[in-house]
């Protein structure tokens, strides 16, 4: 029998790091993987304070990610609600199996302008 904390996601936050153009990469970076959060219950404000304790930094720049695809092409902004539930719609699709990628740019450019 599945537990609770069997539905929840599985996030792998990349931070502290840049990201680098041709082929788009982030270097540099400290990871964190969190489990058992209970992403859905947030919405995106609650959510961008979560990060911001989880790094001790400020976050002005999200960014999730579908491992099934480069970098470069499956990279998608976190700036709104909409955003946020969007993140956590892909992360529950089958081929992403309850795990995402979120990676967090502390040098305030915008990497999909």
């Amino acid at each position: 029998m599945e537990s609770p904390n069997d539905m929840y996601l599985t996030v792998d936050f990349h931070y502290n790091g840049m990201f680098a153009p041709n082929p788009l990469v982030y270097l540099d970076r400290m990871r964190m993987l969190v489990r058992d959060v209970d992403f859905g219950g947030m919405k995106y404000r609650e959510f961008m304070l979560w990060v911001s304790k989880l790094t001790r930094r400020r976050c002005d720049n999200l960014y999730y990610y579908s491992s099934h695809e480069r970098l470069a092409e499956g990279i998608r902004g976190i700036d709104s609600d909409v955003d946020y539930f969007e993140f956590i719609e892909d992360g529950y699709i089958a081929k992403n199996e309850l795990r995402m990628d979120v990676y967090i740019d502390h040098q305030n450019e915008p990497i999909l302008d």
